[in-house]
């Protein structure tokens, strides 16, 4: 790399290049920086900074294909990084042959390409050292010059000019310089983001060769925007680079370049010659700024790496919020699908939203079709909940799904707007009780914090369709049915360590029959654990592992310890753990009870005119339990027992809210079931021997 410190080269030796223009061509030619000093000082009013020096290695270190360059406004970095870069990529030692800049309308690559023209023809000094530039007929035009004595063109265009296919001679474009294609219209909508990149990308970029370099020069205005992008590609490692920016004060406060701005009251000069701090941050500081109009502001979103946690203690369901426009013409509205994954409650509730949501044209087959995959892709093959804006024809979408067995539900507005139903989605994305993917949710984050501005807004319906439905279901309390135990009470019972007292009872409950999950829940006398957990139904795991865990927390292997619901696959889990049991003990004298499985459905031993069946009355003496001390431990693995409500039939007997209606809300009733398990007898039923009189030991 060059020198480009004058203060460390003689004095003598700077009299030299002066007046030897022998000397002199050999350095400029050489070395940007000397370059521009030399031939152009009437465009340096101030002492330059660090980061011109900077701005000059980048320009002549090559390896460096791709450059981006975000600098404050007034920086020079047009001067050095356009006009006098694109010179001297001829003159000088990189002899480029074919100069592409580009800018944003026509007017500004005229302006660019003329100020090119006038120190060309008007720089005495230039054109008696690199010179003559003179002008061959028609080559001198208002969108190119061609210099003839270095067989280079340097031409000028915008955005809206068509330049597939340009060529000066055998040349393709070797240096693209790119300077400020967007602006605050271009850069407020997905659409036309989206075509100002797709032309770079598309139609510039494949312009040139294997050695031609992009320069891309400008203001971070969105972060969607074409700096932002191409800096995400060099991060991603898609697209090799190097980005640099330069914000007015730097990382410790300082003024970038001090040589022009000594004083506090130059700075302050600055800023009060802006018409608001807006433009101050964006075209100073760098800083993308939100409106007045934004919703949601970038700066809300958080985000998460890889995948929502595997957590089985907080997971509570999975759902999708979906905004139909069944048609696929090219002029109808998106149809945009959003899921998400939820965790805990009230203050500890969570929403994962998950990458990759759907939000292209289709008809109502394959939106049908799509939904239902989604629903049970994210159920590991149970449906999850939909939720579905019920108006017009949709109804007939969510008709069409509940039919055919899925639970699909309709989404009221209520007459709300779409920017009051996205502001009351505000208050969790600010605070982190909605969090987004780092990657695959990029249209999604790019819609709800540009609404009102972005062309389209699926994907925004679709997002607030499934949080307000969410938040919905989180205070909806069920038409004639009441609290089993309010908040305080659980509460209450939580606790993070006690041991365990008196006799010990596992509740067992196998997944399926209206619970996706398996679950075996732990009660002593004074309190309750979760042991698993999982989304399995596989029978030979869950029998294996509840014997593993009778070992591990004392449990006796009978039937009066270990309660397993029997109905369904819960009859063959409960044959599985007998055989289990009886086939690993052949001798002894005594054995304990194996006739495991219980019909929570079935009327109940006693009170039966006051309980309608087991399950009730099982209830009904779980949360006496916990209104008498009872304790659990794991917040909040046991916050499912708020959805256990109860009404009471005409005849006065009490009944508990059934799984499937709990399912169809979104909540698996599995660990409460478990827990429930385990006090559904008053007490140790009598000793009952097999008929063999054979004695197994208590545990495995």
């Amino acid at each position: 790399m060059h020198n480009h410190d004058p203060s460390k080269i003689k004095q003598e030796e700077i009299e030299q290049i002066i007046k030897n223009r022998a000397m002199r061509r050999n350095v400029t030619q050489a070395c940007h920086f000397w370059f521009f000093h030399i031939y152009f000082p009437r465009h340096i009013g101030y002492q330059s900074s660090a980061f011109h020096k900077e701005l000059f290695e980048l320009t002549e270190d090559e390896r460096n294909k791709n450059v981006i360059v975000e600098a404050f406004r007034g920086s020079g970095k047009t001067t050095i990084m356009g006009m006098s870069y694109a010179i001297w990529s001829i003159l000088g030692s990189q002899k480029r042959k074919f100069i592409l800049i580009l800018a944003q309308t026509e007017s500004q690559a005229r302006q660019y390409l003329a100020n090119i023209k006038m120190e060309l023809e008007l720089n005495e000094l230039l054109q008696s050292d690199l010179g003559p530039f003179e002008e061959p007929d028609d080559e001198w035009r208002a969108t190119s010059i061609v210099l003839k004595n270095y067989g280079a063109r340097i031409t000028v265009a915008s955005i809206d000019k068509a330049i597939r296919g340009i060529k000066h001679r055998q040349h393709r474009p070797d240096l693209i310089i790119c300077d400020d294609l967007e602006n605050l219209d271009i850069v407020k909508t997905q659409e036309s983001r989206d075509k100002t990149f797709n032309w770079l990308m598309g139609d510039v970029i494949p312009l040139g060769d294997k050695n031609t370099r992009l320069i891309v020069i400008g203001t971070r205005l969105h972060n969607d925007s074409i700096i932002m992008r191409l800096k995400q590609a060099m991060r991603d490692g898609t697209m090799d680079g190097i980005a640099r920016a330069y914000p007015f004060f730097d990382e410790n406060n300082k003024v970038m370049w001090p040589e022009k701005y000594k004083t506090e009251v130059e700075v302050e000069a600055v800023k009060k010659g802006l018409p608001s701090i807006q433009a101050w941050e964006r075209e100073y500081m760098l800083n993308i700024i939100s409106t007045d109009e934004q919703v949601i502001r970038p700066e809300w979103i958080q985000y998460y790496d890889s995948s929502p946690p595997d957590d089985p203690s907080s997971f509570r369901y999975s759902a999708t919020g979906v905004d139909p426009a069944i048609s696929e013409e090219s002029t109808a509205d998106f149809t945009a699908m959003v899921s998400a994954r939820i965790y805990g409650r009230k203050n500890n509730l969570k929403i994962y939203i998950l990458p990759n949501p759907i939000n292209e044209r289709m008809d109502f087959p394959k939106t049908t079709e799509t939904i239902k995959l989604i629903s049970t892709t994210l159920g590991n093959g149970s449906p999850t909940t939909t939720w579905i804006e019920g108006v017009a024809y949709q109804k007939a979408l969510i008709d069409q799904l509940q039919s055919d067995g899925y639970p699909a539900k309709e989404y009221k507005p209520q007459g709300t707007d779409k920017r009051a139903r996205l502001s009351l989605t505000s208050s969790l994305i600010q605070s982190g009780k909605i969090v987004f993917p780092r990657k695959g949710a990029e249209h999604l984050i790019t819609q709800i914090t540009g609404f009102g501005t972005e062309r389209y807004d699926d994907l925004s319906d679709a997002f607030c369709i499934l949080v307000l439905s969410i938040l919905g279901q989180e205070s909806r309390i069920i038409k004639g049915y009441y609290p089993l135990i309010n908040e305080q009470e659980l509460e209450s019972a939580y606790i993070d360590a006690l041991p365990p007292l008196g006799e010990r009872r596992l509740g067992v409950v196998l997944a399926g029959g209206n619970r996706n999950y398996s679950a075996i829940v732990f009660r002593a006398k004074n309190v309750a654990k979760v042991l698993y957990h999982e989304l399995t139904d596989d029978i030979t795991i869950v029998a294996t592992k509840v014997i593993e865990l009778a070992k591990e927390n004392n449990v006796l292997l009978s039937d009066n310890r270990i309660f397993i619901d029997k109905v369904g696959s819960g009859q063959e889990l409960c044959e599985r753990i007998k055989q289990y049991v009886t086939d690993a003990y052949q001798h002894g004298t005594q054995s304990y009870r194996q006739y495991y499985g219980i019909n929570m459905g079935d009327p109940p031993l006693s009170d039966k005119e006051r309980y309608v069946n087991h399950r009730a009355r099982t209830y009904w003496r779980l949360a006496d339990w916990i209104r008498k001390g009872g304790k659990l431990l794991g917040r909040p693995v046991f916050d499912d027992l708020l959805s256990m409500v109860y009404a009471e039939q005409p005849d006065t007997r009490i009944r508990i809210i059934d799984k499937e209606k709990l399912l169809e809300e979104g909540i698996d009733s599995s660990i409460p079931d478990a827990l429930a398990l385990t006090i559904v007898t008053d007490k140790e039923p009598e000793y009952q021997p097999y008929i063999e009189e054979k004695e197994i030991p208590f545990w495995i």
